[in-house]
């Protein structure tokens, strides 16, 4: 092949090349311009970080607690003062650092074993079954126990259970209260009133009746 072929061969493959990177980063990074991603991430001060070409802000908006902000608003004045809430590994995280009451973390490196009560619930996975009988039985049962039981110990008592709407977080996906988070809004009703209902997170108050 003649020389001069090659080298407008090798420009025009390197230009080729050149196009298709553009057109990938163009693509990409497009997604981090999502006006409602933005002034979502803007109203939670959230900064504008860890961006490269296959994480956009998408990413950081769905597998974060910031979608969570304006429900977590609405229901802090809601929950009782000195009190406590259960809900899934993820959510749990994003409830402690937003609404003014203890939140108990079911992950088993964080306390769980301190309490023999929730340790049953909690590692033989009742929460995550209360649509089996059996099991709503014997939840109701440690939540009778559950007001006294907390004074004595003087710690705020378990007074409301979470249920988080979405399914993006891959956090989420990960716990089996999360998984199975359609058989507790099967039985969801029977543990308690409702307290709120956002477009994030359902909140319900436990009551201490045993079916």
């Amino acid at each position: 092949m003649d020389r001069s072929i090659q080298i407008k061969f090798r420009i025009l493959a390197c230009a080729l090349s050149l196009i298709a990177v553009v057109v990938l980063v163009i693509y990409e990074s497009s997604r981090h311009f999502d006006s409602k991603l933005i002034q979502d991430k803007k109203k939670a001060y959230s900064a504008q970080k860890d961006w490269n070409v296959f994480f956009a802000q998408s990413n950081v908006y769905l597998g974060g607690g910031v979608r969570h902000d304006e429900d977590f608003a609405r229901l802090a004045p809601l929950l009782e003062a000195d009190s406590s809430l259960i809900t899934d590994v993820a959510t749990s995280y994003y409830a402690a650092a937003s609404l003014p009451i203890y939140v108990k973390n079911v992950h088993k490196h964080h306390g769980r074993y301190k309490s023999i009560e929730w340790e049953r619930l909690i590692s033989h996975r009742i929460t995550c079954y209360l649509d089996a009988p059996e099991y709503l039985t014997d939840f109701n049962s440690v939540m009778q126990g559950e007001e006294s039981r907390s004074e004595r110990k003087g710690i705020p008592p378990v007074r409301y259970i979470a249920v988080n709407r979405t399914h993006y977080n891959d956090n989420f996906k990960r716990g089996c209260m999360s998984q199975r988070r359609r058989g507790l809004l099967s039985v969801i009703d029977s543990l308690g009133p409702p307290v709120f209902e956002g477009e994030t997170i359902l909140v319900h108050r436990l009551t201490a009746t045993t079916p």
